[in-house]
Parts: structure tokens; C-alpha cells; sequence
């Protein structure tokens, strides 16, 4: 494919024709096969913290003590009314914030409704609704931090970072959206949120009833419960990348016969990911493209952020990138390859049934097909520099 130039509105209406289709599609043969119970994960998280303030090894495992707190207000609704109504006004609070960040991200103001709206009733965005998991509020704070990172006020580039910290502390990996920080060599920044991060992640114990001490161990105790875990798909991902690709085969293959090999398949898996995660990530060093960073990162933190659960919404931290590619001001041809592989990670029908995590693979394909596009994008950058590099050294 040349790199002749498209223009944006051409690649808008793919787009919008494609993800419109399967939306279309989507709707017609689900019918009332799909029953949601919206917020099943958030009724969980408050019945936690009913009862009292209290953090607890038992009721609040994997959840840094700022996640729980941010909670609380709609505990205190759940108590004065219902849980319904509770669990409606926290999914109401959530998603306007989430998406209003996700529109202010978009510079193109008549396309991002478009976009809008393939992310709204894409797999990944109604699986995040279903569960009512704290992702959705990750994802709003990332959007947030990416809106704010480039601000030219003072205040507003804080803020950025405040966004930033509070997304880590629900959901830990997107603190490696910090690298941006380095990439533009913003060392203060980075100082800062060490400091602003231990605050996060400390002083909410002082509120919790017992003290900042008697609950300091517990905390402790749910990370390196956490940290532990031994199970296939595990912390070092889950419903996409590698790792759930490995978990994909063994499903296909029975589980084979000797047990050796899944654990082995998982562990190749797993440092192949982590492998291609650092290079991408030093590779990130030496491109100019804004997006290319972000979309990099997107993807590690996707492919990173795991778990043993059957809902792959996850894949709202990409989001971002997506509504960023429109933003972009030159298009070539193959830039119709990122339009249709969005397509195909955003599409709807893993949604016609509540179904195990193999039903990501088409997403899971799609996103690593993406993650190889952006290295090639990159590669092609940095080769000509490079050359250039070595023929300068040679006639010195």
C-alpha cells in the first residue's frame, strides 16, 4: 500500500459506516438474549464498606484504600435509599465524566460524536457498564490526564498529574502512562508524582476507623496478595495480548494431555510480552508522534491490566488512542489498516452472550496487529535518523 495521502473525513466515514453496521447488526439479532444486571461489581464493592470505614484484608483485597474511599458516598446513598438508585447515580457520575474527558480529547468536535458512539456500544465500553467496575473511573482520569498533559497553564498541567495518580491508585497499571513525563523529559513532574503518589496511596488510611497503623498491614498484606498470585492469566495480563492468546491455544486444544505444556506455553507468553513491552517502550524514545506514544503505552497497559474474570473491559483504556488517531492532522492510506482494526476491537457481538474470556480473540488479534503496526510506524522513523547517524560518524 502507497503512502499517498487520505484525507480525515474519509477515514471518518469507514469509520463510522463500518462500526455503524455491526452496531446495527448487533441490535437486530440480539433481541432479549442479552439480560444486563448493570453494576454487579460496584454492588460488591459497597456492601464492603456499609458496615464501616474499616479496611479490611477480607472485604477489600487488590484495592488500594483510595479506590474504596472514592466509594463511600455511594455506600452512604446505598443506605439512605437503595442500591438501585445507588448503583444508577455512581454509573450516571461515572460515565459523564468518563465520556465528557473523551470528547474534550477530540480537537474535531463535529467527528468525535461519531467516535463517540462506536465507543459507547463497543464490547469493551458495555462490558464496563455491566460490571460497573472502577475501570470506568480509571479510564475517565486517563482521558482526563491526556486532555490536561499539554495544557499551557501551570494549574491545569498539575491537575494532569492528580488525574494520573488517581487512575494508578484504582487500577495500578496506568501509572505507566507516567513515561510520557520522560519522554519529554519533565523530571520535576516526575519527582512530584512520586511524592503526590505515596500521598495517594498512604494518608487514606488515616480515615479508615483504626488508624493510619493498624490498617497500614492489612494494605500490605492485599498487595502482596495480590503481587502473588499464581493463577494462568494472572497480573502480568489477562483478556488481551500474549498471554490470553497462549490461554486461547491451550482452550482450543483440550488443554492437552500433559500439564507441563500449558505452563509452559503461559511463561513463554508472558516474557515474549514483556519483552516486546520494553522495546516498545524504548523505541518510544526516538519518535517524534505524539499519538504513537500514547497508543504504545495504551496497549501495554491493555495488554498488561489483567484478571481471571470474563468480561474484557480492559480495553477501555484504549480508548484514548482511538479518539486521538482523528486528531491527527496528515493520513496515508494505510492509515484505512488502524481504521478497520478499531473496527474490529471495538466490535459489539462478544455481547449477544455473557460468554468466557475466549471470545476476545478477534480484539486480542486486533489489538497486537495494531501494536506491530505503531512499531513498524516507528522503526520507518528511526532507521533513515539512524543512517544518517552512522554515515555522519563515517565521514568524521
Amino acid at each position: 500500500m502507497t503512502n499517498k495521502s487520505i484525507e480525515r473525513k474519509t477515514l471518518l466515514t469507514v469509520f463510522g459506516v463500518v462500526m455503524g453496521l455491526l452496531i446495527l447488526l448487533w441490535m437486530g439479532l440480539c433481541n432479549d438474549r442479552v439480560v444486563y444486571i448493570p453494576g454487579w461489581d460496584f454492588a460488591l464493592y459497597v456492601s464492603w464498606l456499609e458496615s464501616s470505614l474499616r479496611y479490611s484484608i477480607d472485604g477489600a483485597a487488590g484495592y488500594l484504600p483510595l479506590a474504596l474511599l472514592m466509594l463511600y458516598p455511594f455506600a452512604w446513598l446505598a443506605k439512605l435509599s437503595s442500591m438501585e438508585i445507588s448503583c444508577a447515580v455512581y454509573l450516571l457520575v461515572s460515565i459523564s465524566f468518563w465520556y465528557f474527558f473523551l470528547y474534550k480529547l477530540g480537537k474535531s468536535k463535529k467527528s468525535i460524536f461519531i467516535v463517540l458512539v462506536a465507543l459507547f456500544f463497543s464490547t469493551e465500553s458495555i462490558f464496563a457498564l455491566h460490571s460497573g467496575n472502577q475501570v470506568i473511573q480509571a479510564a475517565g482520569f486517563i482521558a482526563a490526564f491526556l486532555f490536561l498533559y499539554d495544557s499551557p497553564k501551570k494549574v491545569y498541567r498539575g491537575l494532569a498529574l492528580a488525574c494520573l495518580l488517581v487512575a494508578a491508585v484504582l487500577k495500578i497499571y496506568p501509572v505507566i502512562f507516567g513515561l510520557l513525563l520522560l519522554f519529554d523529559k519533565r523530571y520535576k513532574s516526575v519527582g512530584f508524582c512520586v511524592v503526590l503518589g505515596l500521598a495517594f496511596t498512604f494518608l487514606p488510611l488515616l480515615l479508615f476507623n483504626g488508624g493510619f497503623f493498624e490498617n497500614l498491614e492489612p494494605m500490605w498484606t492485599n498487595m502482596l496478595t495480590q503481587l502473588g498470585r499464581t493463577d494462568s492469566l494472572g497480573h502480568l495480563g489477562g483478556h488481551f495480548g500474549f498471554l490470553s492468546l497462549a490461554d486461547w491455544a491451550v482452550r482450543k486444544m483440550g488443554g492437552t494431555n500433559t500439564p507441563e505444556f500449558p505452563a509452559t506455553l503461559y511463561v513463554i507468553a508472558k516474557y515474549m510480552q514483556l519483552l516486546l513491552a520494553a522495546i516498545s517502550v524504548a523505541l518510544c524514545f526516538f519518535t517524534k508522534s505524539n499519538w504513537v506514544k500514547v497508543a504504545i503505552l495504551s496497549i501495554i497497559v491493555t495488554v498488561l491490566y489483567g484478571g481471571d474474570i470474563p468480561y474484557h473491559y480492559d480495553g477501555v483504556l484504549f480508548f484514548p488512542t482511538i479518539v486521538q488517531f482523528f486528531n491527527k492532522q496528515t493520513y496515508t492510506q494505510k492509515d484505512i489498516l488502524y481504521v478497520l482494526l478499531f473496527c474490529l476491537f471495538l466490535n459489539p457481538f462478544p455481547n449477544i452472550f455473557i460468554v468466557p474470556i475466549g471470545t476476545t480473540f478477534l480484539a486480542n488479534i486486533a489489538l497486537l496487529l495494531i501494536w506491530g503496526l505503531l512499531l513498524i510506524d516507528i522503526l520507518k522513523e528511526v532507521k533513515p535518523r539512524l543512517l544518517l547517524k552512522k554515515t555522519f560518524l563515517f565521514n568524521f
